[in-house]
């Protein structure tokens, strides 16, 4: 079950995002076949708050989030104390952002892709997980 991170999340609900296709091409074969994807809870605050952020408007930011609710497949799992405290570690061994090392964490305890759009993420966590820039 890949795991999906937030940038392409994002990019998926904003046409104008550089990735909007590369996310679009990505996920709609992974639809289709009802494949499941993985993604840490934290997913709907943060595609709400980078749309948010992209467009300005609060109502695209609840399109966004409830665009992540329905997508075929996606299973949102909870941060509980053990996640958050592994994503603590990978955080501080890696250098990567808080939120962005619970996505690490997820694809190490679920032994599966990280799907990312994240140059930071996508570099750090290579050696760590297997790390996908989908379109490349």
């Amino acid at each position: 079950m890949p795991i999906l991170d937030a940038s392409v999340g994002a990019a998926l609900v904003l046409p104008t995002d550089p990735f909007h296709a590369a996310a679009s091409a990505w996920l709609r074969p992974a639809m289709l076949a009802r494949a499941d994807l993985v993604a840490p809870a934290l997913l709907l605050p943060e595609v709400a708050g980078a749309v948010r952020r992209a467009t300005g408007k609060a109502a695209d930011a609840e399109l966004a989030r409830e665009h992540m609710l329905a997508l075929v497949g996606l299973v949102l799992v909870d941060l509980t104390l053990a996640r958050a405290e592994e994503s603590g570690r990978l955080a501080g061994a890696l250098g990567l952002k808080g939120c962005d090392a619970v996505y690490v964490a997820l694809a190490k305890e679920f032994d599966d892709v990280l799907v990312t759009f994240d140059r930071e993420q996508y570099e750090r966590a290579q050696g760590v997980v297997r790390v996908a820039w989908p379109g490349r």
